[in-house]
């Protein structure tokens, strides 16, 4: 996930913060739009976006319309999203890191200095893996044998998935932090878990994974977020990415296997 592969496998990234809320944000976002469009994310479109809270009190789920602005390249090979409460970068296209991150930081630096927030509240990454088996091969040589689960006399999978979510200490000024890593198989086209309806709809899909088809195969599926109260500082957001990063670039080489490793260039071991 920071040298580029070979053979990449990320099919989708994105990066999130959370910020205090602006509730006031439509009538920013004209200016947001004009910055973003002179830095090349030219594509501008609303979109509506449900936001589910948990009342502890009354232990109830309530869920509500808000409305969110897509900025995207031409070519919608990445973009932007800007809410009343986040701003996302993603891309279908990801090539490094060294890449990837700092996006993140350049949209809410324009977000800022437009709008004036007060502090970051929550930060997250979450990497989609596509794990395609070469012809002859099964996905099975990919992925370590504990996450294989049950093997119903080599009958094909049509879709199982595996969860584990680890609690991450975490380090003032964060005070929470969460891992959760998925292993999805499947058979049919690669596609994005249910939870993630509409943002990589908004953007065009690499050609590869297209062109890959259907069939058996895997999503590694990685997301890692903090919270706590963080300043609008570059620094300090840059070292709490950097760290999701390493800690989920953890989990994948946890997950695959040597062969995988060979079949991707992927350097270095669990």
């Amino acid at each position: 996930m920071s040298e580029k592969m070979a053979n990449a496998t990320v099919y989708y990234a994105v990066a999130q913060a959370r910020f205090n809320t602006i509730a006031n944000m439509a009538h920013y976002v004209d200016a947001v739009q004009d910055a973003f469009r002179r830095r090349d994310f030219t594509t501008f479109e609303t979109h509506e976006s449900t936001v589910i809270d948990f009342d502890d009190s009354t232990q109830t789920v309530n869920s509500s319309k808000s409305p969110a602005w897509f900025f995207a390249q031409a070519d919608r090979k990445a973009g932007f999203m800007v809410s009343q409460t986040s701003i996302l970068f993603h891309t279908t296209h990801y090539e490094t890191s060294a890449d990837f991150l700092p996006k993140l930081l350049e949209g809410l630096k324009i977000v800022h200095e437009i709008v004036g927030l007060a502090h970051v509240a929550r930060i997250g990454l979450r990497y989609l893996d596509a794990v395609l088996p070469r012809s002859g091969e099964s996905p099975y040589a990919y992925i370590v044998p504990t996450l294989h689960g049950i093997d119903l006399r080599g009958e094909s999978v049509l879709y199982r998935v595996h969860e584990a979510v680890f609690p991450i200490e975490a380090a003032p000024p964060a005070t929470d932090s969460l891992l959760v890593s998925r292993v999805h198989w499947r058979k049919g086209a690669v596609a994005f878990p249910p939870d993630l309806i509409v943002y990589p709809h908004t953007l065009a899909a690499k050609d590869s994974f297209i062109a890959w088809g259907t069939g058996e195969h895997i999503v590694i599926d990685t997301d890692h977020f903090v919270s706590g109260q963080f300043p609008i500082d570059d620094a300090v957001l840059s070292a709490e990415l950097r760290s999701l990063h390493g800690r989920s670039k953890d989990v994948f080489n946890t997950v695959i296997t040597q062969h995988a490793r060979d079949a991707w260039h992927v350097e270095g071991a669990p």
